[in-house]
This record gives structure tokens, sequence and C-alpha cells, in this order.
């Protein structure tokens, strides 16, 4: 399957990945840029919401 066993230093392996196995990175995701954006800003919601009363 893979005949590397062992990667010089600097080998770019997201390189590979990407080549071999059509990995993308999860910070390029739309759907992870939104789950992280609303677990951000959820302190500052609560905050908001304490401020109503």
């Amino acid at each position: 399957m893979n005949e590397y066993i062992y990667e010089p230093s600097g080998t770019d392996i997201e390189k590979r990945w990407v080549e071999q196995f059509g990995w993308v990175r999860p910070s390029s995701l739309l759907e992870y840029q939104a789950k992280y954006r609303y677990y951000q800003e959820l302190p500052l919601r609560k905050l908001q919401e304490a401020n109503v009363h």
C-alpha cells in the first residue's frame, strides 16, 4: 500500500495526503469554519444574554 516507512525531515506530508487520498485541510471546509465560529462566539452570546435582564 505505502512503500514509505520514514520521511526525511522537511517532507510535506500534506502534499502526499492530497495527491494519494484526496485529503482536504479541515480549516478550508465551510462546515468546520462555521462550527469553529459558533464555538468561538458562544461565550460572547452567553454574556449578551446575561446582560439583557
